[in-house]
């Protein structure tokens, strides 16, 4: 097997693209699959030495005379046919590789708009991401809105309690329209930058329904770009909540008061790095860490498994482990907070929810939200405690 391992000539495919991701790693981005893999120095040294002629043999002997590390032609084989060859950089005739699909944390999502009206719509864009429009509007906007929102913040307050349908619906269905600026943002920055962004569909993360954006190309752009385009969302955000806000000073309506508001909300809930929105995004890109959460929980498990503190020898080891308590933290302090503080809304979600539900037409928004806090709780509950609970148990006293 070896030897007629060591007899193949592998070739690359002509679809790939080699940039420089951070210092001695790189991101080879395979444009018609659309996968990206990051690789280091090394395999990328390996790569260079496939030119469709040489065996396996000949390859780990030319790698070996050229920059002097001993390489046999198993492990040659394993890195090109084994790990590169499923993402189709080396071309392999034994099986088709797919394209990639959807991210696996997003679930029944779909595409609502196509990636050539995304390109058109994000194109018309860009210009926002013009240096000193972007930096001078992502300082003035949040002082803005702030100081907008505690000068009307009476106004906002008696806004929303007397917020009922018809209105409510309303006020959602106008919400929905301007989030979709958000993924505009993301994909009219990397258009601006240079790499063309997917199409824009909606899934649900965490049980939750969302709109997201293709921009899995932006993994061809230098660090500092990345960050931009994970910002991106929320600068458009915050374009958007100070238009309305400005609307309202001429108009008066009481509409385009009470949606900005709940633009901010929803832009200071991007920025948790604990879950994967735009703050766990721009905080992978920071620290140079992909996989962020899978990394953590890794090591996390790893660590408590063997309780071999050298797995710990790095401050960016000891970072992936706080992060990876405080994911858990976070959700154990939410769900005993809720039993403590706000025990009766869990007790009488299931009663609350249906009288919410008979009586629809009166609903407001200050009724909602006492809602929405008992919904998680029992969501975080149910997956993190119960499911997970019910797994461990199986697997450790039941599975074979």
């Amino acid at each position: 097997m070896e030897n007629n391992c060591a007899n193949i000539s592998p070739v690359v495919s002509d679809q790939i693209q080699i940039n420089d991701f951070d210092k001695d790693e790189f991101l080879i981005t395979h444009l018609t699959l659309e996968y990206q893999l990051k690789v280091s120095k090394n395999v990328k040294e390996l790569l260079a030495l496939v030119d469709g002629k040489r065996t396996v043999q000949d390859i780990a002997q030319q790698y070996k005379l050229e920059y002097g590390h001993p390489i046999n032609s198993q492990e040659v084989y394993h890195i090109l046919f084994k790990h590169l060859a499923k993402y189709g950089i080396i071309q392999q005739e034994e099986f088709e590789v797919k394209k990639r699909g959807k991210a696996k944390y997003l679930r029944l999502s779909f595409e609502l708009i196509s990636p050539k009206i995304t390109n058109y719509i994000a194109k018309q864009l860009a210009f926002l991401f013009n240096k000193k429009v972007f930096y001078s509007l992502i300082i003035i906007l949040p002082i803005f809105i702030s100081y907008f929102i505690y000068f009307y913040r009476y106004d906002i307050a008696n806004g929303v309690k007397s917020f009922i349908s018809p209105k409510f619906i309303i006020f959602f269905l106008l919400f929905g329209f301007w989030t979709f600026f958000h993924e505009f943002g993301h994909a009219s920055a990397c258009r601006k930058f240079g790499v063309k962004p997917g199409g824009i569909g909606f899934g649900f993360y965490l049980f939750t329904p969302v709109l997201y954006s293709d921009v899995s190309a932006a993994w061809q752009l230098k660090r500092s770009e990345r960050i931009i385009v994970n910002l991106a969302g929320v600068y458009f955000e915050l374009v958007v909540a100070s238009i309305l806000l400005i609307l309202f000073l001429i108009t008066r309506i009481e509409l385009l008061l009470i949606i900005p508001c709940f633009l901010i909300i929803d832009t200071l809930y991007n920025f948790n790095p604990l879950i994967k929105y735009d703050g766990y995004w721009i905080l992978s890109d920071m620290l140079r860490i992909p996989n962020l959460h899978q990394k953590s929980y890794k090591l996390m498990l790893d660590f408590f498994r063997t309780r071999k503190i050298e797995l710990i020898s790095s401050s960016k080891q000891l970072f992936l482990l706080i992060y990876a308590l405080s994911s858990i933290g976070f959700i154990f302090v939410f769900i005993v907070t809720i039993i403590v503080f706000d025990f009766n809304s869990v007790i009488y979600f299931p009663i609350s929810l249906f009288d919410t539900i008979v009586h629809i037409k009166t609903i407001n928004l200050e009724n909602l939200s006492g809602l929405i806090l008992p919904a998680i709780f029992y969501y975080l509950t149910i997956k993190h405690v119960i499911i997970k609970g019910i797994a461990y148990m199986w697997k450790k006293y039941f599975r074979t």
